[in-house]
């Protein structure tokens, strides 16, 4: 790899049988419908159909070997140069230090035959900020990360100044997925019962052709003969509803490992289909941490990652997850060290009381809805908004005492939610916009509502309503301060306080 070979390459010639196969599933309907229903059917329109038909999937397969031909690529010392098209081809150049970050996914079809799919994330705003090899081989993906790599360190630095480099770009394991995370993972998620529908689906489709329907009655019969029995079953359908979401979560979160360096953050993930993708460490604009009521309880967190949606390229994989399931302490530990601008603070915040009187007596609309066609058609069920106004008592009060703020030099961090908290953790820097607004209420009880926007795909907005008004005058003055200081503040900005 001292140099390199100056010619221009191509994905796989596999890549066209995929993309094959691909097309004639778009199409699998219209081909049951004129090629096996209608095979003796001798109407015009059948044989209208299946003559377009076949000259659409001979056009396709046309198309496919031309756009295989003409994708062509090319490396060179400081550019990639990238042709593609059909019957006219495009050539694009895209220089090497443009290329932000790179995502790469190995499914079974890729390792059955040691290829790979790997996208190189330019980060830039256009339609053509993803160049994307489909399929080529392992020792091809390796090759192009390490001209990529190679262009990262070929800087007009000393040795000195290179070792130095290349040390702090040696990766660092933070964390590696238990097996005791993935079983917590299914026991707390639907994965548990997710095989049930299936299963209810199979049975359905089997029955429509051998008639099960006698047969499963006599099972039924045998299984709720005696309370043993009953027991037996309920255990073994509780087993095995576990058992198959331990499995499903494996399949999905098994062999997950974040690591890092001082300039990207490294995520890889999957049993069968393997993905890998890493994040610029500068691209990132805020922090998700969601607690689910149900892993509360363990205190298990899910982080997500406030970016910019060009840097990913999520068809067909999420990029937007730190960690799946991890504990709060340990996260508390790990953030220093991944992500010291976003670190997490134990201390907030509570609303104060007005804000809870202020909940309580907003208007419901949907109440009054509910409670004028009860009282008007259906009179007997007059429990039923007496039910859902203590609900909405019950969640208003929630709601008051889940969400606290914090605020501490440069980070604030908000949070809101009832059934699933959010926290939402961010820099001053990395705040696009802020904007306040104040009711009637929040006026006559001195709060305000603040939201803060952070560029992510799509925009991420997090607002908290009924904060004191000398807490949100001095978030806005604080905000205004860095927005200033980069000449961005603007009269769509600023809140009439």
């Amino acid at each position: 790899m001292n140099e390199q070979p100056l010619m221009q390459k191509r994905q796989h010639p596999l890549w066209m049988l995929y993309q094959i196969g691909v097309s004639v599933k778009e199409v699998i309907v219209p081909i049951l419908i004129f090629f096996v229903f209608n095979i003796r059917n001798e109407a015009l329109w059948v044989k209208l159909g299946s003559i377009a038909l076949i000259l659409y999937i001979i056009f396709r397969i046309i198309t496919i070997i031309f756009q295989w031909k003409n994708h062509t690529y090319l490396f060179t010392d400081n550019n990639v140069e990238v042709k593609e098209g059909r019957f006219v081809s495009n050539k694009r150049y895209i220089a090497l230090n443009r290329i932000q970050s790179h995502q790469q996914q190995t499914s079974v079809l890729h390792r059955l035959f040691g290829l790979t799919s790997l996208s190189l994330i330019t980060g830039t705003s256009s339609d053509n900020a993803v160049i994307k090899f489909e399929m080529i081989s392992d020792k091809e993906a390796e090759r192009i990360k390490w001209i990529i790599q190679e262009n990262k360190l070929n800087t007009p630095e000393d040795d000195n100044e290179l070792n130095e480099k290349v040390a702090k770009d040696q990766q660092k394991l933070h964390y590696k997925i238990s097996f005791g995370e993935i079983f917590l993972i299914a026991l707390t998620s639907i994965y548990v019962i997710a095989i049930f529908p299936v299963l209810v689906s199979i049975y359905f489709k089997i029955d429509e052709i051998f008639k099960l329907d006698a047969f499963v009655l006599q099972i039924f019969s045998f299984l709720t003969d005696s309370w043993i029995l009953i027991t037996i079953t309920l255990l073994f359908l509780i087993g095995f509803g576990i058992g198959s979401g331990v499995i499903i979560t494996y399949l999905r979160f098994g062999n997950y490992q974040v690591s890092s360096d001082h300039e990207q953050i490294y995520i890889s993930r999957g049993i069968f289909n393997k993905t890998f993708y890493t994040i610029p460490r500068e691209k990132v604009n805020g922090l998700i941490i969601e607690k689910a009521i149900p892993r509360r309880l363990f205190k298990f967190v899910k982080v997500k990652i406030v970016s910019l949606g060009d840097l990913f390229d999520e068809s067909e994989m999420e990029t937007d997850i730190l960690f799946p399931f991890i504990r709060e302490r340990k996260l508390k530990d790990l953030l220093p060290e991944i992500l010291p601008s976003f670190k997490l603070s134990e201390e907030m915040n509570p609303l104060p009381k007005q804000a809870l009187f202020v909940n309580l007596i907003q208007p419901s609309y949907l109440l009054v809805i509910v409670t004028f066609f009860i009282f008007f058609f259906w009179p007997e069920f007059w429990f039923v908004p007496v039910i859902y106004a203590f609900l909405l008592i019950f969640y208003r009060i929630a709601k008051t005492y889940l969400s606290k703020y914090a605020q501490t030099g440069k980070r604030i961090q908000f949070q809101t939610g009832v059934l699933v908290t959010e926290t939402f953790i961010t820099i001053r820097e990395k705040v696009d916009e802020l904007e306040v607004n104040q009711s009637w209420l929040e006026q006559q009880f001195g709060l305000a509502t603040i939201s803060l926007t952070s560029r992510a795909k799509p925009i991420h907005v997090s607002t908290l309503e009924h904060l004191p008004i000398e807490t949100v005058i001095e978030y806005y003055l604080w905000f205004k301060q860095e927005a200033s200081g980069n000449n961005r503040v603007n009269d769509s900005k600023q809140a009439d306080i």
